[in-house]
């Protein structure tokens, strides 16, 4: 059995997901995927909350390897690096593995070669697996992206699975 956890980190919107895969019984993983919103503006306490979050998580679920979107350099701020610097605590203190990857190894990864494209890597997932229609469905309609995060997340842990098990 193996699990991943995959997330795209903010300081107000997480991307999480947990793919479980069980090659005994199960021909393709399955994903949970959903948005944990932290409210606020950011202070040592928020990061403790988040930080708790994921710990609950690692706790919850036998989590094998961790993978994470990383940020882009030009669009971050000292607060997300500083929760990026503890989530690797975090990792370590669980002596779970940890996997990152940029946005760009993410679109090439899902086929957007042609065209740096977030659509594009929905687009890919969702035929992976059909269950996210509906999350899709729910960002198209939006003005302001807020699932994106959600298939970031979604695809860190495919891509991790996919090198670890295919």
């Amino acid at each position: 059995m193996a699990n991943i956890l995959g997330i795209s980190p903010g300081t107000r919107n997480i991307g999480i997901c947990i793919l479980k895969y069980n090659p005994a019984t199960q021909h393709k993983p399955v994903v949970t995927g959903y948005m944990k919103s932290f409210q606020g503006k950011w202070t040592e306490q928020k990061m403790q909350e988040i930080l708790q979050y994921l710990s609950h998580l690692l706790n919850e679920t036998t989590i094998h390897t961790m993978a994470v979107k990383l940020l882009h350099p030009s669009r971050t701020s000292p607060q997300l690096h500083q929760l990026i610097k503890s989530i690797k605590q975090l990792v370590k203190q669980y002596s779970v593995k940890l996997r990152q990857f940029s946005l760009q190894e993410i679109q090439y990864k899902t086929g957007a070669t042609k065209q740096l494209s977030k659509a594009i890597i929905m687009e890919y997932l969702i035929e992976k697996y059909p269950e996210l229609l509906r999350e899709f469905t729910k960002e198209k309609r939006n003005q302001n992206p807020y699932y994106i995060k959600l298939f970031e997340a979604i695809a860190v842990a495919d891509i991790t699975f996919e090198q670890q098990f295919l």
